[in-house]
């Protein structure tokens, strides 16, 4: 049974610190349910013993409580889990703790395995209506005034609007269906599995010019320390911006072939176009993802923004270059 003082606790404090710290469940929903498969223990009690309480599984439980070490609105649990309860005092998978120990343990692991077992009920349970649909999640960057919501709106119809009308799948569409609390993440309704493979492809491809952008910058840099000639230096730095200008033609010639039935010189523009845009947006904190219900096979389609430092073309050509 859950701990409904746990529950409340950790819901209350939720609230209170997504609207501080622009938090929500959904940014950390994979990470909490994991971590719950981990907070698990054995506990044996050892009478006559100066450490009677044995507990096991600790390399899991490490694991768990390290996951929701990223998450603030959890920070209270997780501090005093790794600063008073010892189970970071030892790498051993089982050890024996004394009485305010395994009272540490046991309460702050209750709180959170009730406390967020809940939350992601709740969750699931408020988007079900979702479920069955083939849409996206978009995470929005910080907004601060209308202006700032009209031009990532007019940016996000450059990413995925119309690239999807370009596409001419049928049946597919844009529909924003809702929009959840903490950070601003929109869910948009897509048609068709097709479009979510489509926008799947532009934002890969957005990764990988944005990743490039960078490295040419760097390199940039690293030229003008060379105290090179102007000339030269513009040389390389035009050099630079061609290189970038051809893997862009080259990712939406690509997007184009597998997705379009047309492949005309404008029709690629415009991809090219919605390529640099959501790299632009990516810069900026934007996500672009499948929902929560998506299959493994289709969230695979998608970056993994922890790692956009890592990402590679899915051109072979440019792949290994």
């Amino acid at each position: 049974m859950f701990n409904l003082h746990a529950t409340s606790h950790i819901q209350d404090r939720w609230q209170t610190l997504t609207k501080k710290n622009n938090l929500g469940i959904k940014e950390n929903y994979e990470r909490i349910k994991e971590a719950i498969s981990l907070l698990k223990y054995s506990r044996e009690y050892l009478s006559n013993d100066e450490k009677p309480y044995l507990f096991g599984n600790l390399d899991d439980l490490r694991k768990g409580v390290e996951l929701l070490s990223e998450i603030d609105f959890l920070e209270s649990y997780v501090d005093e889990l790794k600063k008073d309860s010892g189970i970071f005092d030892t790498h051993k998978n089982s050890e024996k703790f004394v009485s305010s120990q395994e009272n540490i343990i046991v309460r702050n692991v209750e709180y959170l395995r009730a406390g967020l077992t809940f939350l992601l009920d709740y969750f699931d349970k408020t988007t079900k209506n979702e479920k069955n649909l083939d849409a996206i999640t978009i995470k929005l960057p910080e907004l601060n005034s209308f202006d700032d919501l009209n031009k990532i709106s007019n940016e996000l119809k450059k990413a995925i609007e119309l690239p999807i009308i370009d596409a001419g799948i049928d049946k597919s569409k844009t529909e924003i269906i809702s929009a959840d609390r903490g950070s601003i993440w929109l869910n948009v309704a897509l048609g068709t599995i097709g479009a979510v493979k489509l926008i799947a492809g532009i934002v890969w491809a957005a990764s990988v010019i944005r990743k490039k952008r960078a490295e040419a910058k760097i390199f940039e840099e690293h030229a003008k320390t060379l105290e090179l000639k102007n000339d030269a230096l513009k040389d390389i730095i035009n050099a630079q911006k061609i290189q970038v200008k051809n893997i862009l033609n080259a990712e939406a010639q690509a997007i184009a072939s597998e997705h379009y039935d047309h492949t005309d010189p404008e029709t690629i523009k415009r991809l090219e176009l919605s390529i640099s845009t959501t790299s632009d947006l990516i810069d900026r904190g934007v996500k672009i993802l499948p929902t929560g219900n998506s299959n493994d096979s289709l969230k695979e389609l998608f970056p993994d923004y922890d790692k956009l430092n890592l990402i590679q073309s899915t051109i072979k050509q440019i792949r290994n270059e």
